[in-house]
C-alpha cells in the first residue's frame, strides 16, 4: 500500500496497479475516483482561502474593529479583558484581502499577539510563546452558546417566535418550550424578537435572556364603552362607533358636537346658524320625527354614566343671531346645552346606533345613545401639562354680490320685461336713492378677523391605589361680525379614582363645572347681504339714516342691529360617582349615582338707537331663565364567568331618575335710559310667565 500526502493534511491511500491483476474497467473506475478526490481537495482549498474582505477603519477602537471583522468573516474572537484595556485604536484600508491579512493588520502594533485555531482567533501575551493547545480552554469558552426564553404576557412559552439579528440575515426560531440558542459571537448584538399577534421587541443579546412579549391590540381588540360596562369590538354585538381623544383634540372647536361630524358612519351633525354657541341637530341613521315640535328625535346624551337633564335641547327662548328657538320644528335654533363641556377633557365618545346596543336604556334610547367619557387620572409621577394655542378665524370665500351698477341694470331689465314703468313707489332705489352710492355688505359685516385663544392646564398623577386628574380651561373667541362680540368660557374638572389594596373595593368620583358668556347680535347679519347696495346708511350728521327721501322702503338700517345686543350666560355642574365591591372573583356589586344642573340666563336689549324713529320707538328688554336639574341612582349586580373558550356575563340593575325644569320669561318696557335696560328696576311695565316640567323615570334592566 502506498500513501500520497496532499496539502491541508489530506492523506489518500490506494493499492499499486498491477497490470496482470486489474482489468481496464477497474482502471477507469480508479481514475474516476482520483479525479473526484482531487476536485474535492481543490474546492476545499479554494473555499478556505477565497473569502475576501474589504474594510476601512479610521482610528476605530479595537473592540469595534474586531466586531466588524467578526460580522464580515463569521470568525469568532476571544480577546482577554486585560488586552482590551491596553489595545490601541485601529486605522486601516484593505480591499479584497484574505482573512489572514486582515487579522494580521488588526493585531499589528498591538501590545499582544494572537493565535488562530479553525475559525477562532484568540489574543495571547506577546512576550510568551503559546501554542493552540495552551489556549484550548479559552477556545472552548468562545464556542459556548447564548440561551434565551420567550414568554407571553401570562408567562407562557411562545413556540415559533422569531429572533432576528439586526443588520444581518440570520434568524432563529424558539422551540416548543419557548427556548432559543444563539452563537456566542452575537453577544451584545441587537436582536428583534417577534411573534404573530404580539408587539415585537428589540433587545441586546446576552446569555439567559427572558423576553416577555405583549399582545398587540388590533382594532377588534380596542376597548369600547357600552351601556353599563365596557367590551371590545370583537365581542360587541350591537352597532357601535368610537371616537378617540386624539380625533377630538385635532379639531379646535368649542362644542364637542362639532367634532362628531364626519367621524362616525350613520351620524349627521348640522349647525344651522354657524355662530359660536349655536345649537346642533344630531341625527342617527336619518330623521325619526316628522314634526320636532311634537316629538324629539335627538339621541340620548350620557356623560360619565349620567344622562344629561337638558340632553341636546336648546336652552334659549329669545331669538338672536344664534338662532330662533321657535323654529325648532324645522331647524335647530338657540343655545346648545353642550357648550359648557370642554372637548379637551373628553377621553372617548361612543355612538350606540341600533336597538341591540340601546335597548337597555328603554324608551330613552329610542333615537340612539351617545356616551361621553371624560379623562381619568393615571398612575405615576405627578405631571403638569400646559397646552395653549391662538389663531384667527375669517370667512375664507365671502359671497360676491352685485355692485350698484350691476344691481340697477338688473332692476331696469326686470321692469322692461314686465312692461312696467318705474316710479317712486315701486322703484325708489332707482328713482329716489343715490344711484352712485355703493356698499359692499359682505365686506362690511363678515370681514372681521375673529381671534381665538385657548389655554388648558392639567395636573395628573397618583399611586397604585389612588389616581387623580385636575384640569382647567379658558377659551375666548371673537366674532366675524364685530371685534366687540365674543364668546367666553371657563371650565374645570376633578377626577379621583381609588381602590383598596386587595382590589375588591373601588370608588370613582368625577366633578365638572363650567360657565360661559356669549355676547352676540340679536340678528344674524348674514341675512342683510341681499340688501340693495345703494341703501343709505348714515345721515350727513353721522346718525343712522332711515327712509331716504321720506319714503318708507320697508328696509331696516342694518347698522342698527349692532346696537341690539343679545347676551347669554350658562352655568353647568355635572357630578358622577361609582362605588363597587367585588364579593367574589365572579360577582361584583356596583352603584352609579350622579347629579347635574344647568342654569341659563339670557337677555336681549332694544334701545332707541336700534329702532326706526319714524315708528314711535320705545325701549324694551326681554329676559328669560331656564333652570334644569336632575339626579339618578342605579344599583347593579354583575356576574362574569369564563367557561372554557366562552365567557358568560350577566348584568341586572335598576334605575331611579328624576329631573325638573323651571322656565320663565319677562318683558320689560318703559325705560327712561339705555343704561338701565339690563335691570328690571328701571322699567315701568313688566310682564312675564313661568312654567315647570317635572320628569320621573323608574325601571329595571338586565343583559
Amino acid at each position: 500500500m502506498n500513501n500520497i500526502i496532499l496539502s491541508n493534511d489530506v492523506i489518500l491511500s490506494f493499492p499499486l496497479l498491477e497490470r496482470n491483476r486489474i482489468t481496464s474497467v477497474e482502471v477507469n473506475r480508479l481514475l474516476m475516483r482520483l479525479i473526484l478526490i482531487f476536485t474535492a481537495v481543490f474546492i476545499f482549498n479554494y473555499g478556505a482561502n477565497a473569502q475576501k474582505i474589504t474594510l476601512k477603519l479610521n482610528n476605530t477602537p479595537f473592540k469595534s474593529a474586531i466586531q466588524q471583522v467578526q460580522k464580515l468573516s463569521g470568525y469568532s474572537f476571544s480577546i482577554n479583558e486585560r488586552h482590551l484595556k491596553v489595545a490601541k485604536a485601529v486605522s486601516l484600508n484593505i480591499k479584497e484581502a484574505d482573512l489572514s491579512e486582515v487579522v494580521s493588520a488588526l493585531f499589528k502594533n498591538q501590545p499582544f499577539n494572537y493565535l488562530i485555531d479553525g475559525k477562532i482567533v484568540v489574543s495571547v501575551d506577546k512576550d510568551e510563546k503559546q501554542s493552540v493547545s495552551a489556549v484550548r480552554p479559552t477556545l472552548k469558552e468562545v464556542q459556548q452558546t447564548l440561551y434565551g426564553l420567550v414568554l407571553n404576557d401570562k408567562n407562557e412559552p411562545l413556540m415559533g417566535a422569531t429572533i432576528k439579528v439586526n443588520g444581518g440575515s440570520q434568524q432563529f426560531i424558539t422551540d416548543q418550550n419557548g427556548r432559543f440558542e444563539l452563537p456566542m459571537n452575537f453577544k451584545g448584538e441587537e436582536i428583534t424578537v417577534s411573534f404573530i399577534g404580539y408587539c415585537p421587541i428589540q433587545i441586546l443579546a446576552y446569555d439567559n435572556l427572558s423576553i416577555h412579549l405583549d399582545k398587540s391590540l388590533s382594532s377588534l381588540d380596542e376597548a369600547v364603552v357600552i351601556a353599563y360596562g365596557t367590551t371590545t369590538k370583537r365581542y360587541a354585538t350591537g352597532s357601535i362607533s368610537k371616537i378617540s381623544a386624539n380625533q377630538i383634540e385635532n379639531r379646535p372647536v368649542n362644542n364637542v358636537l362639532s367634532t362628531l361630524d364626519g367621524l362616525a358612519p350613520g351620524l349627521t351633525v348640522t349647525q344651522s346658524p354657524g355662530v359660536d354657541g349655536g345649537a346642533f341637530k344630531v341625527e342617527l341613521r336619518g330623521r325619526t320625527a316628522l314634526d320636532r315640535s311634537i316629538s324629539d328625535d335627538q339621541p340620548l346624551f350620557i356623560i360619565d354614566g349620567i344622562p344629561q337633564t337638558a340632553n341636546n335641547t336648546s336652552l334659549s327662548s329669545i331669538p338672536s343671531a344664534i338662532g330662533n328657538p321657535s323654529l325648532t320644528a324645522t331647524q335647530p335654533g338657540g343655545v346648545s346645552p353642550l357648550n359648557t363641556l370642554n372637548p379637551q377633557d373628553i377621553e372617548s365618545i361612543e355612538i350606540l346606533k341600533d336597538a341591540d346596543a340601546t335597548s337597555i336604556y328603554g324608551s330613552r334610547g329610542a333615537n340612539g345613545v351617545i356616551l361621553i367619557t371624560t379623562k381619568r387620572g393615571k398612575q405615576g409621577k405627578t405631571t403638569i401639562n400646559l397646552n395653549a394655542y391662538s389663531g384667527i378665524s375669517k370667512v375664507p370665500n365671502p359671497i360676491e354680490m352685485l355692485n350698484t351698477q350691476q344691481y340697477l341694470a338688473l332692476r331696469k331689465k326686470a321692469f322692461q320685461l314686465d312692461n312696467m314703468s318705474p316710479d317712486e313707489n315701486n322703484a325708489f332705489d332707482l328713482m329716489v336713492w343715490d344711484t352712485t352710492r355703493y356698499t359692499d355688505f359682505s365686506k362690511l359685516f363678515l370681514s372681521n378677523n375673529a381671534s381665538r385663544n385657548n389655554i388648558q392646564l392639567s395636573i395628573n398623577g397618583g399611586n397604585e391605589n389612588t389616581q387623580f386628574l385636575l384640569s382647567g380651561n379658558y377659551s375666548k373667541e371673537k366674532s366675524v361680525f364685530s371685534k366687540n362680540l365674543s364668546y367666553l368660557r371657563g371650565a374645570s374638572m376633578l377626577n379621583v379614582n381609588h381602590s383598596s389594596k386587595d382590589r375588591k373595593f373601588n370608588l370613582l368620583v368625577s366633578v365638572n363645572y363650567s360657565a360661559d358668556r356669549n355676547n352676540i347680535l340679536s340678528v344674524d347679519q348674514a341675512s342683510n347681504l341681499s340688501l340693495p347696495p345703494n341703501i343709505q346708511l348714515y345721515n350727513n350728521d353721522g346718525s343712522l339714516a332711515w327712509d331716504e327721501g321720506g319714503i318708507s322702503s320697508g328696509f331696516w338700517n342694518p347698522l342698527s342691529y349692532l346696537n341690539r345686543r343679545y347676551t347669554s350666560k350658562t352655568k353647568s355642574l355635572n357630578t358622577s360617582g361609582q362605588i363597587s365591591y367585588k364579593v367574589t372573583n365572579d360577582l361584583t356589586l356596583r352603584s352609579n349615582m350622579g347629579y347635574n344642573s344647568v342654569l341659563f340666563d339670557e337677555s336681549s336689549l332694544y334701545p332707541l338707537s336700534a329702532q326706526n324713529p319714524n315708528y314711535t320707538p320705545y325701549r324694551y328688554s326681554d329676559f328669560a331663565t331656564n333652570k334644569l336639574s336632575g339626579w339618578i341612582i342605579e344599583p347593579q349586580a354583575e356576574f362574569t364567568k369564563t367557561i372554557g373558550p366562552s365567557k358568560l356575563n350577566v348584568l341586572v340593575g335598576a334605575t331611579f331618575q328624576a329631573k325638573d325644569q323651571n322656565f320663565g320669561t319677562i318683558n320689560a318696557t318703559g325705560y327712561s335710559s339705555d343704561n338701565l335696560m339690563e335691570s328690571l328696576q328701571g322699567a315701568s311695565s313688566i310682564t312675564g310667565k313661568k312654567s315647570a316640567s317635572p320628569y320621573r323615570y323608574n325601571a329595571f334592566f338586565g343583559r
